[in-house]
Formats: C-alpha cells, structure tokens, sequence
C-alpha cells in the first residue's frame, strides 16, 4: 500500500492505493478473488473416482433391474460391475485399489440389463480431460443435476463435462489458465482512499468505542438483573414440566387401573360362570353315576340268576346231545379189530390202504364210506359244528363230497368227488374225496379241541370217528 500524501486541506488530493492482492472495496464496490489455477482435469485418472452418480435415466428395463459397468472402449468384460440398481437415480462407490484402472483416463460406462442374457441398455463415452468441478455435496446442490450425464465425485467435489454445465445455475466457474489469470490481476482496478475520510472517521470511532463500553456495561448489569429471574423460570419451568409429566403418567396409570379392574370383574365373573356350570355338571355326573350303580348292582343281582339258569341249560343240552350221540352209536356201532376198524360191521382200512383196494371189495367199501359220511353230518348237526367240506346223498353207497373253497368268488359250483370207485371213474378222483373226508375229520376234531396230531398221523378214518363220539359221551379227560 502507498500513501499517496496527507493534510488538513480537505480539498487537497490526497489518495490511499491498495494493490488489488488485498481484499479492499474498489469504487465499483466488487471483491477481487484470485481463482485457482487450471490443470488438474488432466491428471485426474479413473483410480481418483470416488463415487459415481447418474441423475434422471430414460432408458427402459429400468425397474427389471441393471448393472453399471466401467470398462475400456468397446471392451465385453468390464474393469468393475456394481449390484442390482432399480433406481433411475443410482449413486455408485466405486473400488480404488486396482492397478488394471492407473492409467486409464477415457472409459465407457454403461448400463447392463441383470437378466443372464445382459444386454447394454445404454452407454457413454467418459474424458475425464473434459470434465469441472460443479458443487461440493451432490445432496445439498440446490439445483437439478444433469439429466442422464455422468457425475463424477474426485476428490472433494462432483463433476461433469463442461457441455453438461452450460445452463446449471450456482457452478464453481472454471478456472483460468495461467496466462488469463495474470492478465485479469493486471487489469483489476486500484482502490483510493482520501487521508480527510481517515481523521474524521478516527473521531466517529473513538465516539462509538466510547457508546460501546456504555453499552456493554449496561448490558453486562442488564444480565446479572436477569440471571436470578431467569433461574427462577428454568426452576419453575422444568417443576411444571415434571408435573405435568407426572399428571399424566398418574392419569396413564389410573386408566390402566381402570381397565385391569375391568378385566379382573370379567374373569371373576367367568370363574364364577365356570364354576356353577362345572358343579352343575359333577352334580350331573354323580346322578348318571348312582344309576350306573344302581343298574350294576341290579344286574348283579339278576346275573346269578340268570348264571344259574344257562348252567342249567347247558347241562340239559349236554345232556341231549349225549342222548343222541349214544342214539348214533346204536345206530352206527364202531368196532376196533385190532389192524382194523368196522362201522355196522363193514370193515374200512386207512386212507392209503383205501386208495387201492380191489375192485370186488368196490360196493362194501362204498357202503362203509356212506355210514361214515352220515355219521360225520350228523354229529355236525348234533354237536352245531361247521363242516369244513360238503357231503351229498350221506348214507348210500353212491355218496359224493365237494370243497367250497375251490371256488372263492362263486361263479361256478365247486366239483364232486365221489367216495366210491368202479370201472368208469378215475382212481385219482376217489383219492381225492378220501383226502378231503379226512381233512373235514381233522377238522371236526380240531374245532372241538382234542385234535391229537401224533395219533391222527395213522390215517384210519373210523378211528376219528370213535374218538369224537368218545371225548363228546365221556369227556376230554377221557
């Protein structure tokens, strides 16, 4: 600064220069600023991106999902990929620690679909050359970003393309190049200060350091009159408060009183509803159980009765039925001979024996078969016992079985075979009414209880019968 002269004639020209480095009001009342220096965008590389941010997207498949690629020129596989974006206004944190992205300073960006076949959806070309600082902080920026361009956070601040910011209101300015920016220091406009304004401006100062002591020492007493009642309205204040807040935790708590009396007389009075209903229902109970009881006790009492009257029954028709088991034995007497049994005198030998006889013996045999065969029906029918085989025309010489069983779902008749054998039938069919007369033997004795597999192994069929009529008349004991 340069004190051009000084004194009291106020009409002499004496001027104050201030160099345009200090910040000095000019005459036209503007603030020079020397901006920074131009440069850095060409050494901004793709390892110094922070974040990466795109503003208002158009393209479509945007809520299907996509992917934002960074990768070299028309390059498929891409140097980085980011997640799912279903935003048309993503913000991307990019990596930073890649040697394959030191050098590059052009990349394409573009956004692929998330769908396995990926296709690019859209693109652009990236010069970090021709990008600017525009805001500090992308969320406090006051004004809408650009539309569908890259921005770019390197450092401290958002960029975009310097076609991107044309029209974009309150941008940082570009700065200029080192030549522009010694040409505009130069030509900045010199301040001049008269000596005159100096003096008179030192007495109005003087005065208005001397109005500010004043004030500041009223205002100083001003604040210790005001420390105590103030203090007394926090203290009051924060009393209210506390009562306040205890009024209503008491009315909060009355409530709640309230409605817990109002459930405590609900589930009362259902105890007491469940409690009648369940007496009601035990005093049910008690009654259903006397009559129980009493119905027992009535059918005891008549059980012995009723005990005693079947007993009776039942040797009656035990009785009975050893009548005409002793009837049957009159009619059909069974003899033992020692290596053979006879039925009325007609002598059958066992099942193999039988299965080859002589065909002179055909008609005494077949008249045995026939006894035995209405023997066997009718204990049966005296002793209520099921044949297993059915008997047909039993007490001739021309008797003939079948077997039920042969045929389960009865849509034809079982077959005959017959218990006699003669010049016109087949051996092997009379064999087989044997077997079967044997097996309904087996059977009878089975059911009845006394089936003794060490003697039946004999295979006289005479036998069998003695030893039903015998346990039936005598006992099993016998």
């Amino acid at each position: 600064m340069k004190l051009l002269g000084y004194g009291k004639d106020k009409g002499a020209a004496d001027t104050l220069d201030v160099s345009p480095g200090h910040n000095s009001h000019a005459d036209d009342g503007h603030t020079d600023e020397i901006l920074p220096l131009r440069g850095e965008a060409s050494r901004w590389r793709l390892r110094h991106i922070d974040e990466l941010a795109l503003r208002g997207l158009t393209f479509n498949g945007v809520d299907q999902g996509y992917r934002l690629e960074v990768a070299e020129d028309d390059a498929p596989e891409p140097l980085e990929r980011s997640d799912v974006f279903r935003t048309r206004n993503p913000t991307w944190a990019l990596h930073r620690r890649w040697p394959e992205k030191k050098t590059h300073a052009r990349f394409q960006l573009r956004a692929v679909a998330a769908t396995a076949a990926g296709a690019v959806l859209w693109h652009t070309a990236v010069c970090l050359a021709d990008f600017e600082p525009f805001c500090p902080d992308l969320e406090k920026f006051g004004h809408l970003p650009p539309s569908g361009e890259p921005l770019l956070k390197m450092g401290k601040r958002w960029h975009a393309s310097t076609s991107a910011l044309v029209g974009v209101p309150n941008c940082v300015p570009a700065a200029p190049s080192g030549k522009d920016a010694r040409m505009r220091t130069g030509a900045a406009k010199k301040a001049v200060i008269h000596a005159s304004e100096i003096c008179n401006a030192g007495e109005r100062i003087s005065q208005m350091l001397g109005r500010l002591k004043v004030l500041q020492s009223q205002i100083a007493q001003l604040r210790d009159s005001m420390q105590d009642p103030l203090e007394r309205h926090f203290e009051l204040s924060n009393r209210r408060a506390k009562r306040n807040d205890c009024e209503k935790r008491v009315s909060a708590l009355r409530n709640e009183v309230a409605n817990k009396t109002k459930h405590v007389a609900l589930l009362r009075t259902r105890l007491e509803d469940a409690r009648n209903e369940q007496a009601a229902t035990l005093e049910r109970k008690r009654e259903q159980l006397s009559h129980a009881q009493n119905d027992h006790q009535q059918v005891a009492s008549e059980l012995d009765t009723t005990r005693h009257g079947l007993r009776i029954m039942w040797r009656q028709l035990r009785c009975r039925q050893m009548r005409m088991l002793h009837d049957v034995c009159q009619v059909y007497p069974i003899e033992n001979c020692g290596r053979y049994w006879t039925i009325r005198g007609l002598c059958i030998v066992n099942v193999e024996t039988l299965a080859h006889q002589d065909l002179r013996e055909e008609e005494t045999v077949s008249t045995a078969l026939g006894y035995l065969a209405h023997l066997l029906v009718t204990l049966a029918g005296i002793l209520e016992v099921p044949l297993r085989i059915w008997v047909h025309q039993a007490g001739c010489s021309r008797s003939f079985l079948s077997d039920p069983h042969e045929v389960s779902d009865g849509s034809a008749s079982p077959r005959e075979w017959p218990l006699f054998y003669g010049k016109n039938l087949e051996k092997s069919r009379f064999e087989k009414a044997l077997r079967l007369l044997r097996d309904g033997m087996h059977h009878f004795l089975y059911s009845r209880g006394y089936f003794d597999e060490r003697r039946m192994c004999k295979g006289n069929l005479l036998e069998c019968a003695e030893l039903i009529l015998k346990k039936e008349m005598c006992g099993i004991d016998s």
